[in-house]
């Protein structure tokens, strides 16, 4: 039998070798991998529950202040004027009419409910006001036709965080993180 470098003994031995290594993974192997990834998930999650209030408490106060912003927008560019009302449990955007105060059908964001968790404290003008009544048809800010606004300043809180929402009377809106 003539032997050669690239003869077929050669080619042989090579594929034998070959079969006799396992190919992929065992089962018993990709149920431990599954097992342990779903306990570094479960940490994880539990980790991120903690901050869960902190997130809603920064996502209200950006709302608040888009809704703000994008209503002292509105008021100028369809000449109307805008307010701002504040309940015991949340806010929404009045606008001024024939009739008086009434809710806007166009407001620039629905009405909003506060988690029972966050804290509003507000303050117009440098008075510090109370959450009136629903019933009361006033709006706290007014945001008027020509660009002004009443300025204020809305502070947003739970336990160790806080959020300030301040207007001035140009209409420009902030948002800044504060000590409770």
């Amino acid at each position: 039998m003539p032997t050669s470098t690239t003869g077929s003994w050669n080619k042989l031995a090579r594929r034998s070798i070959r079969s006799v290594t396992p190919a992929g993974f065992t089962l018993i192997e990709l149920l431990v991998v599954i097992v342990i990834i779903g306990v570094v998930l479960s940490f994880a999650t539990l980790g991120f529950r903690s901050g869960d209030r902190s997130r809603a408490l920064a996502y209200e106060a950006e709302r608040a202040f888009y809704c703000l912003s994008l209503a002292a927008e509105e008021a100028l560019l369809s000449e109307r004027h805008l307010g701002f009302q504040m309940t015991p449990k949340g806010y929404g955007f009045m606008e001024f009419g024939a009739a008086g105060w009434v809710l806007s059908p166009k407001n620039p964001c629905a009405p909003r409910d506060w988690p029972e968790w966050l804290e509003a404290d507000l303050v117009v003008e440098g008075n510090a006001l109370e959450a009136p009544d629903e019933d009361t048809p006033v709006p706290e800010i007014y945001v008027l036709a020509g660009g002004e606004m009443s300025p204020f300043s809305l502070i947003l809180s739970h336990q160790s965080m806080a959020f300030r929402i301040a207007g001035d009377v140009l209409g420009r809106v902030t948002l800044e993180p504060v000590a409770p």
